[in-house]
């Protein structure tokens, strides 16, 4: 019997009795490019949209054991693909704004291309900003505002009170805005 004419709910099923890699593989191979595009549709990048359909891939295949109703597994897996696009768009959002008032962007009447290099130039600053501090700060930055951790997640990598990671957090992003008024604004 091939994998490819059993339903999602069959192979579902397969892999949250036996974790067998194929039934999963199944699922990938019809749902990878569908995810991608639905990312690619909300971030308007396709390098970070590909990278968080893997993502989402890999946080589907540990929580798939546990799916109750295998049923509803492709409205699972969009739901899960839409939260995390809009997370992710946030944590970009935030970390330009995070970074000084320069970073920020407004779109105005500029055109497509002022706005694509208004946005390089944006990256440009977060990255030189990120070269300034140290690497704790540029880490746990970067952990909560790109990869999007949530503070009880940073509590427990780093074995901190939330208080702790919240000051942590606090003082990074001060001494990230010290360097900024040195920047040069185009």
């Amino acid at each position: 019997m091939t994998l490819k004419h059993l339903s999602d709910t069959e192979l579902v099923k397969i892999y949250q009795d036996t974790q067998n890699n194929n039934a999963f593989g199944e699922l990938y191979n019809r749902y990878e490019r569908k995810v991608f595009l639905s990312c690619v549709k909300i971030l308007k990048n396709r390098e970070n949209a590909y990278d968080l359909t893997q993502d989402i891939f890999l946080k589907i295949a540990n929580k798939l054991l546990g799916l109750k109703e295998t049923f509803a597994f492709k409205k699972w897996l969009f739901r899960i693909a839409y939260n995390d696009s809009i997370t992710m768009l946030r944590n970009q959002k935030n970390i330009l704004s995070t970074y000084g008032d320069e970073v920020n962007y407004i779109i105005d009447s500029k055109s497509e291309d002022e706005l694509n290099h208004s946005k390089e130039q944006q990256i440009e600053k977060v990255a030189f900003l990120l070269k300034q501090v140290s690497e704790k700060d540029k880490t746990i930055l970067t952990e909560k505002y790109l990869k999007g951790l949530t503070i009880t997640e940073l509590m427990e990598k780093y074995n901190l009170s939330e208080s702790a990671v919240k000051m942590q957090l606090t003082r990074a992003r001060d001494r990230v805005r010290n360097f900024s008024p040195n920047l040069m604004v185009a």
